[in-house]
Formats: structure tokens, sequence, C-alpha cells
């Protein structure tokens, strides 16, 4: 059983590695991009990258029983635990302000001011991560996920991981209110009454809602478990870990499986991403076949609120369109 959890957890790691790689290196190289938006998806492709690297060190820790870099590894999966959270509350509430400040949302929010909240976010993460690794592990720690740290660490992550997923479900709650209402509000170009948002704003808030669907049912497990062991368990958790290995370890497999599936999401749904990696592995369409829309050099990402023409509406930002995350 030892032998297959290294094996499995050396692949899932290559994989993880290999997946959020190839993601990272189509968005860092897309030109169709908007700045603003491939901050933030950079942001949160690196911190599933160095999931995979992190869990590549754990495992290799334990084959070749590396007691500091065992636990060095099982903070820093922590810590990117926390930056991943972060960062979906990040595009969360980049999604819940385009609703909010519709007009003034393209001002407020710039590529630099992204910029500098991503490094912020990291900058903060990784000082907690030193500063918990410099003070020392617990007395008697063992290397393992959930025995690496003290009581109140484990209480205070938590706490910490609940308050997003309760932030991240209310703020999708909100939004998907919203676009009802303007599903119903706006109106066309003409003057006649629509009654939905275009394909791809449709397609934006969906792969948006994907990804923190999933973030919420990968870090539940998780989440339980500590409030489990830290409340009830804490005095012979060595006992509670053995007897309930098997929510172990799939509350290791479900935190795992998010970075899995994030480059998935974003490749499958978002089309400039899709269109990037055939360019970029030699499986574009020939010059024949017609473009897609987001190759064309009129804007596809807006959605019209007011009665202009059609020949002005993809020139108008500040009163007439509104930008929305189409990647």
């Amino acid at each position: 059983m030892a032998m297959y959890n290294r094996v499995t957890g050396i692949f899932t790691s290559l994989v993880l590695i290999f997946l959020n790689g190839g993601s990272l290196f189509t968005v860092a190289t897309s030109k169709r991009m908007e700045k603003r938006i491939k901050v933030m998806l950079i942001g949160h492709v690196l911190t599933d990258f160095g999931v995979g690297l992190t869990m590549l060190c754990y495992v290799l820790s334990i084959v070749y029983q590396l007691e500091t870099m065992c636990h060095f590894s099982s903070y820093f999966l922590f810590i990117l635990g926390v930056i991943t959270s972060l960062m979906a509350i990040l595009q969360t509430l980049d999604r819940f302000l385009v609703l909010r400040i519709t007009y003034k949302y393209t001002e407020w929010i710039t590529a630099k001011k992204m910029t500098i909240i991503v490094m912020s976010i990291y900058t903060v993460s990784i000082a907690a991560f030193f500063g918990m690794f410099v003070t020392g592990y617990e007395p008697g720690a063992y290397c393992h996920a959930y025995l690496s740290g003290g009581k109140i660490g484990y209480i205070l992550s938590s706490v910490f991981f609940t308050v997003c997923i309760i932030a991240i479900c209310g703020m999708y709650v909100y939004i998907g209110k919203e676009v009802r209402r303007l599903q119903k509000a706006i109106p066309t170009t003409d003057g006649s009454s629509n009654t939905t948002f275009s394909a791809d704003n449709i397609r934006t808030m969906v792969t948006m809602a994907v990804t923190a669907l999933l973030y919420t049912l990968c870090y539940i497990p998780m989440v339980i478990f500590m409030y489990n062991m830290v409340l009830f368990h804490w005095e012979n958790r060595f006992q509670y870990i053995a007897v309930n290995w098997l929510f172990d370890y799939l509350s290791g497999v479900f935190y795992v499986a998010n970075s899995i599936f994030n480059p998935i999401v974003y490749i499958w749904r978002l089309k400039k991403q899709r269109n990037h990696c055939r360019r970029l592995f030699g499986r574009c369409c020939s010059n024949s076949v017609a473009v897609d829309h987001e190759e064309r050099d009129i804007p596809n990402n807006q959605i019209t609120t007011g009665n202009t023409k059609s020949s002005h509406s993809t020139k108008k930002t500040s009163n007439d369109t509104v930008q929305v995350f189409t990647a």
C-alpha cells in the first residue's frame, strides 16, 4: 500500500506539473488576452504548478526519509492552499465587481492594480510560510500533512478555508441573481427586449462558476477532516488518522484534484486559451477557414446596455458597453 501511494503520488505530481506548466506557458505567451485577466490567471495557474512541485518534494522526502524537507513541503502545501483560496476569492470578486460597478470597473481595476494584488497575495503568504517554518514545528510532530503543525495553526487554517468557501458561495448567489435580472432588463440595439446575454458572456460566467464550485467541493473534505481532528480527536490524533486513513487519503486526493481540474477547465471553457494551444502545438486551422470571433479586431466581450447603433456599439465602453471577462 505504501509503495502504491508513493508511485501514485509521484505520477500525480508529474501530471500536475505538466498540465499547469503547459497552461502557464499558453497564458503567458498569449497576446490576445487582456493583461488584467492574464495577470490573474497566471497567479492562479502558478499556484497549481507549485502544488505539483511541492507534492513531488513531499513524496520524495518520504521515500528518502528527509524529515526537514517533509515538514517544509507539508507547510508549503498548506500555504499554497491559502494562496489558491485567495486567488479563488479574487476571481469571484472580479465577477462580483463587474456587476456592482459596471461603468467604473475598467477604470478602477487595471492591469497594474491586479498585478499589485496578486504579488501582495504571494508575498504575504510566503512570508507567513517562512515565519511558520523558521519558528519550528511542534515537538513530536510527524511527517504528515495533518501532523506537522500545532493545534492553533489547524484551527486558524480551518476557519480561513471556511470563510473563503462561504464568501465565494455568497458572492455567486448574488452574481446568479444579478445575471438573471440583467438578462431581462438589457435592451438590444434595435430597442427590442433582450432576454439573454451573448454566448460569450454566459460562457465566461459559467467558467468562473465552475472553477469556484470545484474549489469548494475539493476543499470541503479537508476542512471537515481538520475540524473533526482538532475539536474532537486532538489528543489521540495519531490513532484518529490511522483509523480514518481512507478519509485522510481522500481529503488529500480532493485537495490535489482542484489543481488538476483548473487547467483543464481553462483550456476547455476559454476559447482563446484553446485556440492558442492549437497554434502552439501546430494544430490550428488552415487559412481558408473563417477565423473565430476572438481572432477578429472587433471585441466580442461587451454587453450592450443602451439603444446604440450597431456600428458604434463596439467602440464605446464607458456609457454603452460593459467589458466582461472573456479570456
